[in-house]
């Protein structure tokens, strides 16, 4: 039922021959210049002894070559001390590397004409908090560090790569900050020009949240071989790569990454941060390989190579600047052009479960470095004979830092919202620990307490969070369904940056069981909904994630709705008896990923992609008798309308019933739908036919087959 899958994850055939055991690793080393970031970041953590892969050689034949690139499109990477000289960053606009032409205009060694050129329109303070050609270029999620400086120390001599990403990295004195800057140029004072600059952590775990100046926002500093490397044989971390667009998804990223180019060009199915490797069931010591090249496969089959931005017409292994040994222009024939067939031809991709220790996604999950993590202490107790007897005595008492407050089993009732402050951990013990408004009472369970200025690092888990709809619905209507108060959310939260809620039990609440408005970072897993007026909605929203959570019978609305919502994923959910389609993405939602949910007998639409919706993936879906509560031949298993640009891949759409309610399988219905690709799906039982298509220049209509083939 799920081995159809492409897009996000890809149709392939998984690698054959039986994995065998890691081989013994080199144990990671400890942050430093040479070898960076934590012992159990992303570039240092080994590929897993029982990795799964797919086949992505359909998608690598659209590129010839594998390359290292150690003279252009590198990083130029320089360790300052205390004794060189202070140098000031001077910023340009987002149009520097338009500048930077390699003739009049280098990233160095210039003459006084051209570095006239580079210092007109310069200012010291960053205008961008993020890159500006990332998705996530929004001055809400990954603001630049506070302790962000104008001035740097840089040994002279310092030079960026010499093409337009003019990518360069000096780590400081301290030997943990790394100065990044990208589009850079170094003037003959020192001083250096550059159009985005950031400073990273080279101690730290060295994923997207690091605010890297690649398009995935990882660190420059990730993943180059560095120099001394191939020549003593050993390479102990992940790669990284440029990837040619043809073959990058256009709506889609993975952990590491927490972004992708925007207007990128993308046409392909491999998403920014993808892991490939060699799988462990090939001996690359029997390959005769050079000992450069075999030093490199070795990495590639214990790290993976991680694709880190976009570049050139191939795949190109980043290397750090001026690293002779990693030179394949020099005796190119020697080594290069013998092991780089084979090596290219070994690539596979990591199954989805393995980008991450926590599956697909946008970024880390709680408990790693950038996404919720709340002080453990205080610990603040509720309960009968505890510290408090209800929570809001609670959230009252903790310290301005925030705490955590434990919630005993018991019934809590309350007669206003429970109003969260940052960096606060609400934790009950389960279903047994139920937070219930009390009846008549138009009031949220829990929100967010600054509506305005908005919060960051909140967590919720483990409480049964119970509304009024009883009592405070609206007498049913026409459709014979009560009608919602829109100030009754079970969790209402506006303005958020980075929150979590799992493991609770949300229902009865007169409208959302939790909306989301104007947040980012915002996880919602493992949740049972049920019996809601209305879904859980997100609006205006980015980079958030709703995964493995069971909605069920909710009076009217959609079980997951995206407005105007952003590079989120919503994986493995099961969505039943909804109101209105099981999942929506409406009003411009842009970069989602619908991947792995179960969408059966909802009233309308199993999925639903419309009103103006576009560069969104909908992989490996479920959609099964849609449409049974409202009568046969209407709803679709997965709708468009008015959406373009998004990708439709290894869904299975079908119904069993004998008079079946799912009108079609896929149905574009309408000619404002432009350039949606569709591929790999399977639909079968359908009144009116496996595919509908009225839009305008889709792609692969027929490259769909029912069920059973």
């Amino acid at each position: 039922m799920r081995d159809h899958l492409r897009g996000i994850v890809l149709a392939g055939v998984l690698c054959t021959g039986i994995c065998l055991a890691s081989p013994a690793v080199h144990p990671p080393a400890p942050p430093s210049f040479d070898e960076p970031f934590a012992a159990d970041s992303c570039w240092k953590t080994p590929v897993p002894a029982d990795a799964e892969y797919l086949d992505v050689q359909f998608e690598l034949r659209k590129i010839k070559t594998l390359g290292i690139s150690s003279r252009r499109w590198a990083v130029g990477v320089y360790r300052a001390t205390a004794a060189d000289p202070e140098v000031k960053v001077l910023l340009r606009d987002g149009e520097m590397w338009r500048v930077l032409d390699g003739q009049k205009v280098k990233n160095a060694d210039n003459a006084p004409d051209a570095e006239a050129i580079l210092l007109k329109g310069t200012y010291t303070e960053p205008k961008y908090d993020q890159n500006y050609y990332s998705t996530i270029a929004t001055a809400a999620y990954l603001p630049i560090r506070k302790d962000y400086q104008s001035t740097i120390r840089c040994p002279r001599g310092a030079k960026p790569s010499p093409d337009s990403d003019g990518h360069l990295v000096v780590v400081q004195p301290d030997g943990k900050t790394a100065f990044e800057g990208y589009a850079a140029a170094v003037l003959s004072n020192g001083d250096i020009v550059c159009a985005i600059a950031s400073f990273t952590d080279i101690t730290g775990p060295g994923d997207g949240t690091a605010g890297g100046r690649r398009a995935s926002m990882l660190p420059s500093l990730g993943g180059l071989i560095r120099k001394g490397e191939l020549a003593r044989g050993e390479i102990n971390h992940a790669l990284v790569a440029l990837l040619f667009r043809g073959c990058m998804m256009p709506a889609g990223h993975v952990w590491p990454a927490i972004a992708h180019d925007t207007n990128s060009g993308y046409a392909g199915s491999i998403p920014m941060g993808a892991r490939l490797a060699i799988p462990r069931s090939v001996d690359v010591t029997k390959l005769g390989l050079t000992p450069r090249g075999l030093a490199i496969a070795r990495a590639l089959q214990d790290y993976g190579v991680i694709i880190g931005d976009r570049g050139g017409e191939g795949m190109t292994i980043v290397a750090e600047l001026g690293n002779d040994e990693a030179d394949t222009t020099a005796g190119y024939k020697e080594w290069w052009a013998v092991d780089s067939p084979m090596i290219f031809a070994l690539l596979r991709i990591l199954k989805p479960p393995q980008y991450g220790p926590c599956a697909i996604k946008l970024g880390p999950c709680a408990g790693e470095p950038g996404f919720v993590n709340p002080p453990e202490q205080p610990v603040l107790r509720v309960g009968e004979g505890a510290d408090y007897a209800d929570v809001k005595s609670a959230v009252a008492a903790l310290p301005p830092a925030g705490g955590t407050i434990r919630v005993a089993a018991g019934v809590y009732r309350l007669t206003e919202s429970i109003r969260l402050p940052s960096n606060v951990a609400l934790i009950g013990e389960g279903r047994a620990s139920r937070l219930e408004m009390a009846p008549g009472v138009a009031a949220h369970v829990i929100a967010n307490a600054d509506q305005e200025k908005g919060n960051a690092n909140i967590l919720i888990r483990n409480l049964a969070i119970i509304g009024n709809l009883a009592s405070n619905g609206r007498p049913p209507g026409d459709d014979n369904k009560i009608k919602g108060n829109e100030n009754c959310r079970g969790i209402w939260f506006r303005r958020v940056r980075g929150a979590r809620i799992d493991g609770c039990l949300i229902m009865e609440t007169a409208t959302n069981s939790i909306a989301a408005h104007e947040c980012e970072r915002v996880m919602f897993s493992g949740n049972t909904v049920i019996n809601c007026w209305h879904c859980c909605n997100w609006t205006n929203s980015r980079n958030c994630i709703v995964a493995d959570n069971y909605f069920r019978k909710q009076w009217s609305g959609d079980g997951v709705y995206f407005n105007d919502s952003h590079n989120s994923l919503v994986l493995h959910n099961y969505v039943e008896g909804m109101g209105a389609p099981g999942i929506a993405l409406e009003f411009n939602s842009s970069g989602n990923v619908l991947y792995d949910n179960t969408c059966y007998a909802n009233y309308l639409h199993g999925i639903a992609v419309k009103a103006g919706s576009h560069h969104n993936a909908v992989a490996a879906n479920l959609c099964i008798g849609n449409g049974r509560y409202r009568g046969a031949g209407q709803p679709d298993g997965i709708w468009l309308n008015k959406a373009s640009d998004n990708y439709i891949t290894g869904n299975r759409c079908f119904d069993d019933q004998p008079q079946p309610s799912q009108r079609y399988g896929i149905n574009i219905c309408d000619a404002e739908s432009r350039s949606n690709i569709l591929s790999d799906n399977r639909l079968d039982g359908h009144s009116a036919g496996a595919i509908n298509d009225a839009g305008t220049g889709t792609i692969g209509a027929g490259q769909n087959a029912p069920a059973g083939h």
